[in-house]
């Protein structure tokens, strides 16, 4: 019996150990290396950290790597994100991804959800900056790694930040899908940021339903009231003498008109106003934020 055990053991305990080494869940895995630029123990090392610094960042991180390409960079990263309905709080929810692109040699990342804010364009510029000391020289592996300790880094810093928890209590809370929603539904008082406050919630609420019902009915009757009250009791024929009629004619004649033109300048649109990085409309309609570089 002590020798079938310790045959089974010897088969057992390494299979236990590949799992635990694994991460238990494959499904897990966020390095998608398809141009074949890591190792297996690379990969392995490098969804472990992803991992890591998913629970303390709330951040869904992915790194993926393309030797054939017929999009754009950005556009690939992009349509990567969405068709994968990536996000930590919930499909296409908040998350960065980086895509190093061999066959346009460009190295991108794009953000998207609350990671926009977190990530603004200098953070960006200079995450890139710290991936290409390694990347130019086909270090992939440190390129990776660095992505990630600097995503980490930035944005732990924006969450340890007390003048940013509104933000993202808000962000939380109120249940945004995307960003640009949420970036316009912010306003600044007092060097405090909130939340416009959306009448459709208000009207959820049965008792805010019915007031305004009301309301709406009591100033319906009185205007009724009103009305019959006024009512006219006299027309045009009532006054006239209809053996003295007599009509005065008067014309006005348009002789001419001036017209003075301004240009009236605007402000110029884009960027965020120092509420986090810039943003657009990318694939499937979502809003996100990045850069890139080539290499």
């Amino acid at each position: 019996m002590i020798k079938k055990f310790r045959k089974l053991s010897y088969i057992i305990i390494p299979l236990l150990c590949i799992i635990f080494i694994s991460g238990f869940d494959s499904s897990e895995d966020k390095v998608y290396d398809n141009a074949g630029l890591f190792t297996q123990e690379q990969i392995l090392n490098l969804n472990r950290t992803i991992r890591d610094y998913d629970a303390k960042t709330e951040l869904d991180l992915v790194i993926v790597t393309v030797d054939q390409n017929n999009k754009s960079t950005q556009q690939y990263a992009e349509d990567f994100y969405t068709e994968h309905a990536f996000g930590y709080e919930h499909d296409y929810g908040s998350g960065v991804i980086l895509v190093i692109d061999m066959d346009n040699r460009e190295a991108y990342v794009s953000t998207q959800g609350i990671a926009i804010q977190y990530l603004d364009d200098a953070a960006i510029q200079n995450i890139l900056d710290e991936i290409f000391v390694y990347l130019p020289n086909g270090d992939y592996y440190n390129s990776a790694r660095v992505f990630l300790e600097k995503t980490r880094d930035y944005a732990l810093e924006y969450i340890n930040n007390p003048d940013n928890s509104q933000k993202i209590e808000a962000w939380k809370t109120e249940g945004y899908t995307d960003y640009a929603e949420y970036y316009h539904d912010f306003y600044e008082e007092g060097g405090k940021y909130y939340v416009k406050s959306n009448m459709f919630t208000y009207l959820k609420n049965p008792f805010i339903s019915i007031g305004i019902g009301a309301v709406i009915a009591l100033i319906t009757v009185l205007i009724m009231m009103h009305r019959s009250k006024t009512r006219v009791t006299v027309n045009a024929y009532t006054y006239m003498d209809e053996g003295k009629l007599s009509v005065n004619r008067k014309e006005d004649m348009f002789i001419g008109t001036t017209t003075v033109t301004r240009v009236i300048k605007r402000s110029g649109g884009g960027g965020s106003g120092g509420r986090g990085g810039s943003f657009h409309t990318g694939s499937g309609g979502r809003s996100f934020g990045g850069g890139g570089r080539g290499f």
